[in-house]
């Protein structure tokens, strides 16, 4: 019984940070951190600092053991397409990342990963009403349990 439950342990450490391995490099995929943090409109100087001052001048490993090791229960991982924050409703307004951040505000902590993608889905469709999506709209919420 200890043997199957040991077992069990390992697989579920395993799945976990092969999870948080996924999460982690797609935010990378995504473009470079410091950029999509500092906008446009930042000097190279400001990148500097901001690479610095958010760890992105280690290696790899290094930022990886970090996103890890900060991780806590009921922290909340939400990666999203750029057809989010972009969908727009019949006026021509865009859905933005305030608004997205305000349904995980409201709903992220007392509710599963599973739901609160749906309550983003849900909010995104009511907020475009009739107009069509022009993009994709992909939502992915990773929720630490313990």
């Amino acid at each position: 019984m200890r043997r199957l439950l040991a077992v069990r342990l390992g697989e579920a450490v395993v799945v976990l940070l092969g999870v948080l391995a996924i999460a982690f490099f797609i935010t990378r995929l995504s473009g470079d951190p410091v950029h999509l943090l500092a906008g446009g409109e930042a000097s190279v100087e400001d990148i500097a600092i901001l690479r610095r001052t958010y760890g992105f001048d280690r290696p790899l490993p290094v930022q990886f053991a970090r996103f890890v090791g900060r991780m806590a229960a009921g922290d909340l991982l939400v990666l999203y397409s750029d057809g989010v924050p972009e969908a727009q409703d019949a006026q021509g307004n865009f859905y933005e990342e305030s608004r997205l951040a305000e349904v995980i505000r409201r709903s992220g902590r007392e509710t599963n990963a599973r739901a609160l993608m749906r309550e983003i889905v849900r909010d995104v469709t009511a907020f475009r009403g009739e107009t069509p999506q022009m993009d994709d709209m992909t939502v992915v919420v990773v929720k630490c349990l313990e």
